[in-house]
C-alpha cells in the first residue's frame, strides 16, 4: 500500500498524470457532498457566564469572549506560546499510514464551525482535520498547488490545517494523537502531531498542536517546531482553515501557498466574530462603565459585569452577543492577636513573637518598627532585636494559598526603662512537660495572669495568682497532649512561651 501511494505521489508531478489521477479519484469517490455555510437560522441573542476570583483590594482585567455560533467570519490573532496540554499526550492513531484520513472520531461536544455544527471529525496524517466524515479511512491528498480558499480541493472542505503539509508518520511510527481536557462547558479537544518527519526530508519534522474550544468555538494552533522541505512539493504548507464550500478561509498572514516558511514556538487563535459587530459595551448593575474588548475593574464585593455587542448572524439577522463575567473575592484570613512581650528594655535582643495557626494560611508577613528581625520573618513565630527607647509596634498578616494577604494585626511595644524585669528573666521548665510547668522569676508580691493557649488561638486554661515567691506552678492535669503556648501577663506586659505537653 505504501509503495502504491508513493507511486501516486510521483504521478502527480507530471500535469498529464495529475489530470488522469484526479478524474480517476472522482470516479471512485462519486459525488462529493459539501455542507454549505449559512444553512442554519440565526439566534436572536447569545450569551454565557464566566467567573473569576481575585484577592480583596486587587484589580483584574476582564476580556470578553464572544460566544458566537452562527458565523462565517474569524479573527486571526497571534497568542502566547503556551500549549494547554503536552505534545506527547493523547490517544495514538496506531496504524494510521502515510497519506490517509483516520476513522471517525467523536469530539465530545458540539463544535460550531463556519455556520454548521459538528460533533465528529477525522484526522489526517498530513497535519489537518476535517469535519467531513465522508473522508474517513480515505486517501489524504498531500499535494498543495493553490492557496486557500480553494473550492476545487478534494480534501480541504470544512478543514483546519494545523498546518497542512506532506509529512510521513510511518517514519519511526510517529502517528498523530488526540484527546480532551477540562470540564464542561469549557472543554478542549486536542490533536497532536508530535515530531512527525517531513516526507522526503526525514531529518526534518513538525511538532504541532490543534485545540478546539467548547462553547467559545475558538480554534488554536501551537507550533513548537515546523520545518520545510524545499525539494518536495515546492516546500508548500498552509496554516489556516476554510469552510465546506471552499469559498471562505481564515489564514495566518504569510502562511498560505506559495510562501515557504518555518516556525518555532509560535501560536495562533482563530476567534469567531459576528460580521459588522459593534464595540463591546460594559455595564455593571445596569450602569455603563466602559467600552472596548476589555475593562479593568477593582470590585470591593462580588460583582457581575456584562459585555454586550451587536452584529449579524449567518442569515443577516441582528445578533446580540452578551458575555457575563462574575468577579468573586477570596475571603480574607483573620489572625488571632500577637502573643509576646509589649514592654522591653532598650537594646534587648532575641525577643520572640508569634500568633496561633491561621487555618488555610500558607505563609505569614511581618513588619517591625523600632527593631530588626533575627532570621526569617515569614513564619508564625519571629525573633526581634529591639533598639532605642520609644513606642513601636510589630505587625503580622497571614497569606493564603492564592497569595492573598489576610487582615493585619499589630502589637504596640514600649521600649523604655520601665519594662518589668520579671518578664525578661523568666525561665520555663520542664519543656516538654507532663503534669505541670514551673516558672522561675521575680514574681513575689505581684499579680500574675497565666493563660494556656492552643495552636488555634483558643484559651484552654486561665490562672490568676498573687505570687508569694519567685516560683509559680501550672498544673496540666486533664490537658490533651500537643503543642501549646503559655501567655504570661505581669504589670501590663506580656510574654509568650511555647511548650510541648506530653500526655
Amino acid at each position: 500500500m505504501h509503495q502504491m501511494m508513493e507511486q501516486m505521489k510521483n504521478w502527480t508531478i507530471l500535469p498529464a498524470r495529475n489530470i488522469g489521477y484526479v478524474v480517476a479519484k472522482q470516479a471512485l469517490r462519486g459525488i462529493l457532498l459539501w455542507m454549505l455555510c449559512c444553512a442554519w437560522g440565526g439566534l436572536g441573542a447569545q450569551g454565557t457566564r464566566r467567573d473569576t476570583t481575585i484577592c480583596e483590594g486587587d484589580c483584574v482585567q476582564l476580556i470578553t469572549t464572544h460566544i458566537v455560533t452562527q458565523t462565517d467570519t474569524y479573527l486571526v490573532q497571534s497568542i502566547p506560546f503556551a500549549p494547554p496540554v503536552s505534545f506527547q499526550a493523547g490517544n495514538l492513531l496506531n496504524g494510521l499510514p502515510d497519506d490517509q484520513w483516520s476513522n471517525v472520531i467523536s469530539i465530545g461536544f458540539d463544535f460550531h464551525f463556519y455556520c454548521s455544527t459538528f460533533s465528529k471529525l477525522v484526522i489526517a496524517s498530513n497535519g489537518n482535520v476535517t469535519f467531513n466524515t465522508l473522508r474517513a479511512n480515505q486517501f489524504s491528498h498531500w499535494q498543495i498547488a493553490k492557496a486557500i480558499p480553494d473550492s476545487n480541493s478534494l480534501d480541504n472542505g470544512n478543514c483546519i490545517m494545523a498546518p497542512f503539509q506532506d509529512i510521513d508518520p510511518s517514519v519511526n511510527n510517529r502517528t498523530p494523537a488526540y484527546g480532551m481536557i477540562g470540564t464542561a462547558p469549557y472543554r478542549k479537544f486536542f490533536v497532536n502531531w508530535d515530531s512527525i518527519p517531513l516526507f522526503s526530508c526525514n531529518s526534518k519534522y513538525i511538532r504541532s498542536q490543534l485545540i478546539l474550544h467548547e462553547t467559545t468555538n475558538r480554534v488554536e494552533i501551537y507550533l513548537e517546531h515546523k520545518d520545510t522541505c524545499n525539494g518536495w512539493n515546492f516546500g508548500a504548507s498552509i496554516l489556516g482553515m476554510q469552510d465546506g464550500a471552499g469559498v471562505r478561509a481564515a489564514v495566518v498572514p504569510g502562511r498560505n501557498y506559495p510562501t515557504k516558511w518555518i516556525a518555532n514556538q509560535e501560536a495562533w487563535a482563530f476567534v469567531p466574530v459576528s460580521p459588522n459587530s459593534s464595540t463591546v459595551q460594559w455595564s455593571s448593575g445596569g450602569q455603563n462603565i466602559a467600552t472596548g474588548d476589555s475593562v479593568t475593574v477593582c470590585p470591593a464585593t462580588m460583582t457581575s459585569y456584562v459585555g454586550l455587542s451587536k452584529g449579524l448572524d449567518c442569515t443577516g439577522d441582528s445578533l446580540i452577543t452578551t458575555d457575563t463575567l462574575v468577579v468573586h473575592l477570596y475571603p480574607p484570613l483573620v489572625p488571632a492577636p500577637i502573643m509576646g512581650p509589649n514592654a522591653i528594655t532598650p537594646s534587648q535582643a532575641g525577643v520572640g513573637y508569634g500568633i496561633p495557626i491561621v487555618a488555610s494560611a500558607s505563609g505569614y508577613g511581618w513588619t517591625v518598627q523600632g527593631g530588626t528581625f533575627v532570621g526569617p520573618s515569614n513564619w508564625r513565630n519571629v525573633v526581634v532585636d529591639w533598639g532605642s527607647t520609644g513606642p513601636y509596634s510589630v505587625c503580622v498578616w497571614p497569606i493564603d494559598i492564592h497569595q492573598c494577604n489576610g487582615d493585619t494585626v499589630c502589637l504596640s511595644v514600649l521600649v523604655g526603662t520601665g519594662a518589668p524585669s520579671a518578664l525578661q528573666n523568666i525561665q520555663l521548665s520542664p519543656n516538654p512537660a507532663t503534669t505541670q510547668l514551673r516558672l522561675q522569676g521575680d514574681f513575689a508580691g505581684k499579680l500574675v495572669t497565666l493563660q494556656v493557649v492552643d495552636l488555634l488561638g483558643s484559651i484552654v486554661q486561665v490562672t490568676h495568682e498573687l505570687a508569694t515567691g519567685d516560683e509559680l506552678q501550672i498544673a496540666l492535669d486533664g490537658r490533651d497532649g500537643g503543642y501549646y503556648f503559655l501567655r504570661v501577663e505581669l504589670d501590663g506586659a506580656v510574654r509568650l512561651f511555647p511548650f510541648v505537653h506530653l500526655k
